[in-house]
């Protein structure tokens, strides 16, 4: 008796040895990690599943792959940012909104909050 079954995987690529973030004059590797707790913290608001958590997290990380397929590496800070928010906006602008406020500090550009509101 023979098992024939195909059964696959979900491989997912580490940005960390390969992205770097520039922030400022500051670069370094990028974290999925921090990508993941900074969604997370955002949607202590709303009731969102932590698995919901790390697909939009793998979500964010595809587009991510798509730059370094174009033979970029180094990615300032504000394109991850703009990237999640647009990936959070597609999902729950409420969402994008809690993600705004948190990288700025509860004091987010209006013009960003505008954009959320209108997709």
């Amino acid at each position: 008796m023979y098992c024939q079954n195909t059964f696959t995987t979900k491989e997912k690529v580490d940005l960390s040895g390969i992205l770097q973030v520039k922030d400022g004059l500051t670069l370094s590797s990028y974290s999925h990690d921090r990508l993941l707790v900074s969604i997370a913290v955002s949607s202590n608001q709303i009731a969102l599943p932590a698995p919901m958590v790390s697909e939009l997290t793998d979500s964010v990380e595809a587009k991510l792959c798509q730059i370094i397929a174009n033979n970029i590496n180094t990615i300032e800070k504000n394109i991850i940012a703009e990237i999640t928010i647009e990936v959070l906006t597609a999902y729950n602008k409420n969402l994008a909104i809690q993600y705004v406020n948190k990288i700025y500090k509860n004091n987010p550009p209006q013009d960003i909050i505008s954009i959320i509101i209108q997709s």
